[in-house]
């Protein structure tokens, strides 16, 4: 399960965590609120908007349910990802 949409940070800054080449960055530490930021110059169509948004949605689960991770796209988000990347048919290298 996620926080409810209302519990969470949406945010669309020029510039994702001062990297100009990063779509999209969640932060969220348990019992503290998660923010999302999507970088809205690097989104060419609706679809890779989703596309980052469930990417940025996968870490924002490991974060809220304490999930400890050794690399941000270990085994864990991998596993993770293809679940999602599954269920909403998309394409498993571009996540």
């Amino acid at each position: 399960n996620l926080p409810e949409a209302e519990d969470v940070v949406f945010k669309t800054p020029k510039m994702v965590m001062k990297d100009a080449g990063c779509y999209g960055c969640c932060v969220a530490p348990k019992h503290q609120t998660p923010t999302i930021e999507i970088s809205p110059k690097l989104h060419a169509s609706s679809y890779f908007l989703m596309l980052t948004m469930a990417h940025e949605m996968v870490h924002l689960y490991q974060g809220y349910h304490g999930m400890k991770t050794s690399t941000p796209h270990g085994l864990a988000f991998k596993k993770l990802a293809q679940q999602v990347c599954t269920a909403h048919i998309f394409d498993p290298a571009a996540f």
